[in-house]
């Protein structure tokens, strides 16, 4: 796991530790998320039908962010970038920091698949971004 994907978790586990649960106490959504996570950079293909099921069970934007992950890993780039670009702005509205990282990782995956133009022009678009942010490319 590369510094990038080690900080996009980390936010991302932040982010979803302040949500409160959506579905049935049943599911333990935080341990879902860690788990899909790590599936995802594994077992890529594994990883879309966890989150898929993950999903139906009430995992909501955090089981679509596994899923765009997994398709990043998976090397279907030009899919999960615009995933990714749809979840940002939803997960980055509380914790910019969360919605930047999601961003970047867009801004990969449009890199990967060769479309440099959306790439370049992630960090400036983002809805949330206030005055104060400052974009480390």
């Amino acid at each position: 796991m590369n510094r990038r994907n080690a900080y996009l978790i980390t936010a991302a586990l932040a982010l979803f530790s302040a949500v409160p649960a959506l579905a049935a106490p049943a599911v333990d959504h935080n341990r879902e998320f860690q788990a899909c996570l790590t599936l995802a950079e594994k077992r890529p293909a594994e990883a879309l039908e966890s989150a898929q099921t993950w999903l139906n069970r009430g995992g909501g934007d955090h089981a679509r962010l596994c899923q765009a992950l997994a398709l990043f890993h998976k090397g279907d780039f030009t899919t999960a970038g615009a995933r990714l670009e749809e979840l940002a702005p939803v997960l980055g509205k509380d914790d910019p920091k969360a919605g930047a990282s999601i961003l970047g990782r867009a801004g990969w995956a449009w890199l990967r698949a060769g479309d440099n133009v959306r790439a370049e022009r992630g960090p400036t678009a983002a809805p949330w971004r206030s005055s104060r942010t400052t974009w480390i490319c």
